[in-house]
């Protein structure tokens, strides 16, 4: 883990989501809308914020959830994963759901969790590669 984490946010430190996580969760919402897990923190006991990503405009909602203490009880993880071995890893939030700008580390976390199962997912604020980028043609 970089010197990045835990992020301080409103008060919690948010670490980044684990891989483990991942693999048994489930995608809630159309694909074109969906937000996706990369950074979670404890708070009141045992209860979790997760932040979701949206990687087109860059932006995190955060959800709650119940959250049980891990296998080895070193952690907690979200009660769902711990009880029926699946969470939804990603979601479509509601249009109540605040919006706030996402966090460097969490990007490049982002990136690390989920380019290899999504395809074309990269924040704007990211310069494109030469690669990315269309040549210029004049009328």
């Amino acid at each position: 883990m970089s010197d990045d984490w835990p992020l301080a946010i409103d008060g919690f430190d948010f670490n980044p989501i684990p891989e483990n996580w991942i693999e048994p969760g489930e995608d809630t919402g159309h694909p074109s809308c969906r937000f996706y897990a990369v950074s979670a923190a404890v708070f009141s006991r045992d209860d979790l914020r997760v932040r979701y990503l949206n990687p087109t405009i860059c932006a995190v909602c955060t959800a709650v959830f119940m959250g049980q203490s891990n296998a080895d009880g070193d952690g907690i993880i979200p009660a769902m994963l711990a009880n029926y071995h699946t969470w939804p890893r990603s979601l479509a939030p509601n249009k109540d759901c605040p919006l706030e700008p996402s966090h460097p580390p969490e990007e490049a976390h982002f990136r690390r969790l989920w380019d290899g199962r999504l395809s074309g997912s990269r924040c704007q604020s990211q310069q494109p590669s030469d690669d990315d980028q269309s040549p210029i043609v004049s009328d």
